[in-house]
């Protein structure tokens, strides 16, 4: 009896948030199929390009089917527009969180690459300040 009145309840609160997740659903389906479209544009050409090449396709294509469809539509502002709005919007929100997490990885490959840089420095010292002990870094390592 708690399983069906559960059932009951999720599908009621999913009927009166029809609203809201339908464009999400959209959302997340356009961004399924731009995805890889825009992956391969940021290997040829550079990355701000491919965002917006992709954005301007990805809507161009959005905005022909709104057109046609716009006719069979009753409602047409929350049937066409607003799934439109919720993948620009989803759109927008990701390729803010792909630069996010971007910028996370550079400034990782930074550290990196100064704590190589200062191992190198070190071994330059060492070398200049006692010859000795530097050709015994140089077999070692």
């Amino acid at each position: 009896m708690l399983g069906l009145s559960t059932a009951v309840l999720l599908f009621a609160g999913l009927y009166f948030a029809r609203s809201i997740l339908a464009p999400v659903a959209f959302s997340l389906f356009v961004i399924a199929i731009v995805w890889p479209l825009q992956r391969t544009l940021e290997t040829r050409v550079p990355r701000l390009l491919a965002l917006v090449a992709t954005l301007v396709v990805t809507l161009l294509v959005i905005a022909v089917l709104g057109y046609l469809i716009w006719p069979a539509r009753v409602d047409t502002y929350s049937k066409v527009w607003m799934p439109l709005l919720g993948a620009g919007l989803a759109l927008m929100i990701r390729s803010v969180g792909m630069q996010i997490y971007q910028g996370r990885m550079a400034k990782h490959r930074a550290r990196a690459a100064a704590a190589h840089d200062d191992a190198l420095v070190l071994e330059a010292v060492v070398a200049w300040a006692h010859p000795v002990l530097a050709s015994r870094i140089v077999q070692t390592g």
